[in-house]
């Protein structure tokens, strides 16, 4: 038996037509018993008396009593489906067989009844089993023949009659199978369709339920056939007065949720033109409104689509931020060739300079190209940042020889540096990405966390924290931080406290660390101070030629100017 045969064999409605065929059965052979036992009392003939004993009652009730054993059968779901079946269609084709042969008169004609059972049959079978049975039912009417021919019975049927019945049940064998085929494969194909429009159905339920975006459809009376969280949140509705139930009549109205959006609708419903299908409302909040039919008609349902007008000008702000930043880093290209002429220019002003007014003149035109030069470094280093090339370091004697370094060129002016390093903590970054993120928020602390009385003080922690043992790096400074108010735009380009700052240090230390897949943020620590926090995904180990941090000490001593 092939797959398709037991797939049609297994599905729920092949029983119900199982449960059918032998209600059938039962029906058939109860009316041939009931017919003939009626016919036999019109005409006062007694069935079983001795000197006329009735064969076809006496077949006609065996058969139906096992019709009846059948139909029991297969209200109990007894045995499998096949036997039950096949069972069934053998016992159909012998008494009906015996009980035609028995009645042949052209205008009975029982073995009609051969020819339904086995196309019912064939529907359910299949394939070669079908074409067995029709030759099963053949042999029967075939061997019916012979026996009267050998015996001398008149059972009334010939050799012809015998052929054209089973070329009847052969026909009906191969045009029932040939049904069932198509409409097993018709079938499993309609399933197939179910199951991808059910997939489809559910994916696109998800991504509207996960988009940002508010959809809402409304059907052709005005109500909501569905919508998604997000129109909820910017309608300010709950999400169960837009949930629509399954009865048209019970959806809600939009009307009632949103008149705003309900006037529009129809407006754009009159007018049937495209001017109106994008429009704004500002109740219960600006929104922007976007409808689009779901057919042909602009009268039946209709999809709408709705976006918060400040998300949308946050998007532009942040098209325009961009665009101006490739126009400041072009501007600042052209700049660096002159500025640098200018600068040159001043120092050979300085060097033939024949009074202190002149020379100090020429000391501020100095001093303001040296920080116009910074900060056009400042902006080309954000515009043409380089992809990270990472390798892994160990932490605490990098971050030692980077304070040596730093020590070397920086005015502390009595500032103390004090770190502390945990040891043998090995993270995975661009060495070069971290010096420039670390020197960004040291020149920070130097210039910004000045106390106002005493000496300043810079503390760097390296640790790892958590279950997971992520390393991060803290620099803290004992100045008086800054204020709340200004967290938020700490990292702003262009934004700084100082008066001579460009205020894109801490920009670009974000845009390195975000590269290199850390997290930078201001925190006040649970003892009041102020730190930046650089925080690593992982730590990792380090390989066995690199330096190890039982060569360096884990804490290095108070830096100081010229130290």
């Amino acid at each position: 038996m092939n797959s398709n045969e037991t797939h049609s064999n297994t599905s729920p409605s092949n029983w119900r037509g199982l449960n059918f065929f032998s209600a059938y059965r039962l029906v058939v052979a109860s009316l041939l018993l009931g017919i003939h036992a009626f016919l036999q009392a019109k005409r006062e003939i007694p069935a079983f008396s001795a000197d006329n004993f009735d064969l076809f009652t006496l077949l006609a009730a065996i058969y139906a009593l096992l019709a009846l054993g059948m139909f029991a059968i297969d209200a109990m779901r007894l045995g499998g489906f096949n036997p039950r079946l096949q069972i069934g269609l053998t016992l159909d084709l012998i008494f009906l067989a015996l009980l035609g042969a028995l009645d042949a008169s052209p205008a009975n004609n029982l073995h009609i009844l051969m020819v339904i059972n086995m196309a019912y049959a064939s529907l359910l079978l299949g394939g070669r089993q079908s074409l067995a049975f029709a030759a099963l039912g053949s042999l029967l009417l075939l061997a019916m023949n012979f026996w009267d021919h050998r015996l001398d019975i008149e059972l009334g049927i010939s050799f012809t009659h015998a052929g054209l019945n089973g070329l009847a049940l052969f026909a009906v064998a191969i045009l029932a199978s040939s049904l069932a085929k198509r409409a097993n494969t018709n079938q499993q194909l309609a399933e197939q369709r179910g199951i991808d429009l059910a997939n489809e159905t559910q994916l696109n339920r998800l991504i509207l339920e996960q988009s940002q975006e508010g959809v809402i459809v409304i059907d052709e009376d005005h109500r909501i056939r569905y919508a998604n969280p997000a129109a909820a949140a910017m309608l300010r509705i709950s999400p169960d007065n837009l949930a629509a139930p399954n009865h048209p009549l019970s959806r809600p109205q939009l009307a009632t949720l949103n008149p705003d959006i309900n006037s529009a609708l129809h407006a754009w419903r009159d007018t049937q033109g495209s001017d109106l299908s994008e429009t704004h409302i500002t109740h219960p909040m600006r929104l922007h409104i976007r409808l689009r039919p779901l057919a042909a008609d602009p009268q039946g349902p209709v999809a709408i689509f709705m976006e918060d007008d400040a998300h949308l000008i946050e998007k532009h702000q942040q098209e325009k931020l961009a665009a101006m930043g490739r126009l400041t880093a072009s501007i600042a290209h052209e700049i660096r060739n002159p500025l640098s002429a200018i600068g040159h220019a001043g120092q050979l002003l300085e060097q033939t300079a024949n009074n202190d007014e002149d020379r100090q003149m020429l000391g501020i035109v100095r001093s303001q190209v040296e920080r116009i030069n910074q900060l056009v470094e400042s902006v080309l280093t954000t515009a043409k940042r380089k992809q990270p090339q990472q390798q892994t370091i160990p932490l605490a004697a990098w971050l030692h020889d980077l304070l040596e370094r730093y020590r070397a060129y920086a005015p502390l002016d009595g500032m103390t540096i004090d770190l502390t390093a945990a040891p043998n903590l090995c993270v995975c970054i661009d060495p070069t990405h971290l010096e420039q993120i670390i020197t960004i928020l040291l020149d920070n602390a130097r210039q910004h966390g000045k106390p106002n009385i005493g000496n300043q003080h810079i503390r760097i922690d390296a640790q790892a924290f958590g279950t997971q043992n992520r390393p991060r790096i803290e620099i803290r400074d004992n100045g008086p931080g800054i204020p709340e108010a200004m967290h938020h735009r700490l990292f702003e380009p262009f934004f700084s406290t100082h008066a001579q700052g460009h205020g894109l240090g801490l920009f670009i230390a974000r845009e390195l660390a975000e590269a290199n897949q850390l997290s930078l943020n201001y925190h006040h620590d649970i003892h009041g101070e102020h730190c930046f926090r650089i925080t690593f995904p992982r730590q990792e180990f380090c390989r066995d030629n690199a330096p190890l941090e039982k060569d360096r000490p884990a804490s290095s001593p108070p830096l100081k100017k010229g130290g």
